[in-house]
């Protein structure tokens, strides 16, 4: 690009360019017979869905009550709890007297 047009296009280029990198991501159909593809990405683990289906879920979220969210929250808690528990993972398999007092006691 030449003439007095090419100067100031060049300088409204970003000087340099930021760059983000995936470290680990992996990517499969869900567990429970879900018909979306999982993926887990430092750490925290999505969903995969088709925008239309993103779209319906984000306007029933919008009509909805706060005590509907609520529930629901509350709902998705109870799902993500069983799911932890189902994975055999610590926390989920010791009573409430023993939770209490380990945090109390110190478990002593």
């Amino acid at each position: 690009m030449s003439g007095p047009g090419a100067a100031q296009a060049s300088q409204n280029l970003p000087a340099q360019r930021v760059w983000t990198s995936i470290v680990l991501m992996s990517a499969r159909p869900e567990e429970h017979g879900g018909s979306h593809d999982v993926i887990h990405l430092g750490g925290e683990t999505a969903v995969v869905v088709p925008l239309d289906e993103y779209r319906t879920l984000a306007a029933l979220r919008d009509r909805a009550s706060a005590d509907e969210i609520e529930e629901a929250e509350i709902d998705a808690a109870i799902a993500e709890h069983e799911a932890w528990k189902a994975a055999g993972r610590p926390g989920g398999t010791i009573s409430h007297e023993a939770a209490i007092a380990e945090l109390l006691g110190g478990g002593q």
